[in-house]
């Protein structure tokens, strides 16, 4: 079987799951009610915590988290653009569609977001719906792949290599058709890979500096919360499609964090990144579509 084969057959088994899940309005209309009752849990469990939070000595933790995060953002809009690709699109396209749908991530049953993307393509110009969907799943196993490939280097770092060696063969099977030049061929794949693995070593930088400020005397190195932060993540990108991701996302941190931290400090935490990840997608949202749109605006003066 060939591996576009698998990634096709991959494609149609999640829009299976996404289908089984859209008419089942019972289980769907329980989990979204709840992914909404979630975070209201969340602040009532850590409502003690929150009180005795300094404001003042948070400014710096939060400030960075922030820049942490935003940098992972950027990165991950110029891989959108790199899979995408300038056969479909120009970079102004992709990266203002990559904005405008990256709160749809945010939404009970992530999967919006790849549905948003399709419309925008088919909107903006004559675009096959199938060649986002074979980008969108691109993305989905280079996040995946980077992640443990991630993982694996922090924690065994010679079957670290080997998984790297694989992935990398995975995304150039996959992105070989759309560079005509050698050079191109074979870089990209690795561009992507290593960009991939520095946003995970940015969510890494995230956990560390918030678990510093929760528990300054904690004793989890920077490579553990790297490997932490990978194993959530990678979890939570896996189980994208269901409305209740950020809780297997939460459950995960909470089961890693358990010998480390008192219940009531991860659950502040897990409230925290919360916080930082949707102000983070907020504001780069924001400030990514606002430098578009004046640029797109002093164009059509110049032209």
């Amino acid at each position: 079987m060939k591996l576009s084969d698998s990634v096709r057959a991959l494609v149609q088994r999640i829009s299976k799951i996404i289908t089984a899940l859209q008419l089942n309005e019972k289980i769907n209309a329980f989990l979204i009610a709840f992914s909404y009752l979630y975070p209201i849990i969340l602040i009532a469990i850590s409502w003690k915590d929150i009180g005795d939070l300094d404001i003042n000595n948070f400014a710096k933790p939060f400030l960075l988290s922030m820049l942490f995060g935003f940098v992972s953002l950027i990165l991950q809009a110029m891989n959108w653009d790199i899979i995408v690709g300038n056969k479909y699109s120009n970079l102004t396209n992709n990266i203002e569609i990559y904005f405008k749908t990256l709160l749809m991530r945010r939404l009970p049953g992530g999967f919006w977001h790849w549905h948003g993307r399709v419309s925008l393509y088919n909107n903006a110009i004559e675009q096959k719906s199938n060649k986002i969907g074979k980008a969108n799943t691109i993305e989905f196993l280079g996040l995946v792949l980077s992640g443990a490939t991630t993982f694996l280097l922090v924690e065994h770092f010679y079957w670290g290599w080997v998984l790297f060696i694989f992935s990398y063969l995975v995304m150039f099977h996959l992105e070989r058709e759309k560079f005509s030049n050698d050079v191109s061929k074979y870089l990209v794949p690795l561009i992507l890979l290593f960009s991939y693995m520095i946003c995970w070593f940015m969510g890494g930088l995230i956990l560390d500096t918030l678990l510093t400020y929760i528990s300054p005397t904690i004793s989890i190195t920077l490579l553990k919360s790297i490997s932490f932060w990978v194993i959530t993540g990678t979890v939570g990108t896996v189980f994208f499609f269901m409305p209740v991701t950020g809780i297997f996302r939460e459950l995960t941190l909470t089961a890693l964090l358990s010998p480390y931290l008192d219940f009531s400090k991860i659950i502040l935490l897990s409230l925290l990144i919360r916080v930082i990840l949707y102000l983070g997608d907020v504001s780069v949202s924001l400030i990514g579509l606002g430098i578009i749109a004046v640029n797109n605006k002093r164009s059509s003066r110049t032209g």
